[in-house]
């Protein structure tokens, strides 16, 4: 009736270890991001045009900072990722946005927005918020 997996079948051991060096790159992904991410240069489209500061904290929290005249607008988000993509989801108006990211070869991190590109690169912390 139904199709018998030979007992000498390696299939759940290989199942765990693939799954386990997922885990393992989600969790590099994640690790790669924390820190201060400042944007160095976005397509024209996305219209980002003032300083940009994302600081990535181990917790989970990320400080979206924009400064504009003379002074710092600060977005509190939540984020995780999920392979290449980087979820977010702001507390105060709950509802999750997905986008693809990549740390290129040179080490700036590159959001994709529908094939529109961000790039940013790592410094350190301007935004005064704590």
């Amino acid at each position: 009736m139904g199709n018998k997996v030979p007992s000498s079948c390696n299939c759940a051991r290989g199942l765990s270890s693939t799954v386990r060096r997922q885990s393992a790159m989600v969790a590099s992904n994640a690790i790669s991001l924390i820190g201060c991410w400042h944007l160095r240069s976005a397509d024209e489209r996305l219209g980002l045009h003032a300083v940009v500061e994302m600081d990535f904290r181990p917790n989970g929290d990320l400080l979206y900072c924009i400064a504009a005249e003379g002074k710092w607008q600060v977005i509190r988000l939540q984020f995780r990722v999920d392979g290449q993509t980087l979820i977010t989801d702001q507390p105060s108006h709950p509802r999750e946005e997905k986008t693809g990211f990549e740390i290129d070869s040179f080490g700036a991190l590159v959001l994709n927005y529908g094939g529109l590109k961000a790039h940013f690169v790592k410094g350190a912390k301007q935004c005064p918020v704590v």
